[in-house]
C-alpha cells in the first residue's frame, strides 16, 4: 500500500510541504483514485475527524480536485506531475526569498551591529542619494581627513548637477570644518585644489598611480567614524568605532607627514 510506503517517500513529499499525515492521506487517495473521505481516512490510517482538513489543504495544493454525487463528496488526486510543479514553485520561491534577504543583510547587519556591545556600528547605503547622506554625515565633524584613490574624474558621476561638490564645499566652510585632503596629482584634482583649496581646507597632490586598477574610491576619517565611497559602483560604506577610526587617524597623519615634506 503506498500509504505505507517507504519514508524516503514520504520524506520527499515532506520538502514541498506535506508533513506525514498530508503525505499519508495524499498517497491513500492516489492508491485509492476516487474516493470518499471515509476510504482515504481508513486507507491512510489517520483519523476520519482530521481528513476532511487534510483533503482541503491538498486541494488547495492542486494534488486533489473533489465532486459531490447527491449526498456524498468524492476526492480525486490529480496527476503526480504536480507535484514536481510544486517542487519547482517552492525553488523559485525560496530564490526570490534568498534573493529578497541577501538585498536586506546590510540593514539588518547594521541593526544587530547597533545592538552588539562592542562591535562597530556599520552602516550601508547605495545610489546617488545613499552617497550624498553619507557624504554628508562627514559635514557633523569638526575635522575630515580624506585620502582618495582611483581616478578622481568619476567624481561627477555622484550627481549630475554640477553644482553639488560646490555646495558641499561651502556647506563645510559654512560650518567651519577643517579639512585635510591626499589626492592624486590629475587635471581635475588640481583644478580642484585651485577652486576650493585654503587654510583650513588644506590639499596635497601625490603622485599618480598610473597602473592601478582601483577605482575611485574615498576614504574619509570624521569624529569617530571611517567612510568609504566608491563612486564607480555608487556605494557607500560608514563604519563607527573608536578603535577603528584612531587607527585609521594615525596612517593618515604619517602619510600625511611624509607627502608634505615632499609638497614643500
Amino acid at each position: 500500500m503506498l500509504s505505507n510506503a517507504p519514508t524516503q517517500i514520504t520524506k520527499s513529499l515532506e520538502t514541498i510541504g506535506l508533513d506525514e499525515n498530508h503525505a499519508k492521506v495524499y498517497l491513500a487517495n492516489l492508491e485509492l483514485g476516487k474516493s470518499p473521505a471515509s476510504a482515504i481516512a481508513k486507507n491512510a490510517k489517520v483519523p476520519r475527524s482530521t481528513v476532511y482538513g487534510i483533503l482541503n489543504d491538498l486541494q488547495k495544493m492542486g494534488l486533489v480536485s473533489s465532486v459531490k454525487e447527491e449526498t456524498k463528496t468524492f476526492f480525486t488526486p490529480t496527476e503526480p506531475s504536480q507535484l514536481l510543479k510544486l517542487a519547482k514553485d517552492k525553488l523559485n520561491d525560496l530564490t526570490q526569498s534568498a534573493a529578497a534577504l541577501e538585498k536586506m543583510l546590510p540593514q539588518l547587519e547594521s541593526i544587530y551591529n547597533s545592538n552588539t556591545p562592542g562591535m562597530p556600528k556599520v552602516r550601508f547605503y547605495k545610489g546617488e542619494r545613499g552617497l550624498r547622506f553619507a557624504l554628508y554625515d562627514t559635514l557633523a565633524a569638526e575635522e575630515s581627513l580624506w585620502l582618495c584613490n582611483g581616478d578622481v574624474n568619476t567624481q561627477l558621476k555622484l550627481d549630475d548637477d554640477p553644482e553639488y561638490l560646490k555646495q558641499y564645499v561651502e556647506e563645510s566652510v559654512l560650518r567651519g570644518q577643517k579639512t585635510r585632503e591626499l589626492l592624486q596629482d590629475t587635471p581635475a584634482t588640481r583644478e580642484y585644489k585651485e577652486k576650493f583649496g585654503s587654510e583650513k581646507r588644506q590639499i596635497i597632490l601625490t603622485p599618480s598611480n598610473k597602473t592601478s586598477k582601483v577605482s575611485h574610491v574615498d576614504k574619509i576619517i570624521h569624529g569617530n567614524k571611517v567612510t568609504f565611497i566608491s563612486h564607480d559602483n555608487l556605494k557607500a560604506v560608514i563604519i563607527e568605532d573608536e578603535t577603528i577610526a584612531a587607527a585609521e587617524r594615525e596612517t593618515f597623519e604619517t602619510l600625511w607627514k611624509y607627502w608634505s615634506k615632499r609638497a614643500d
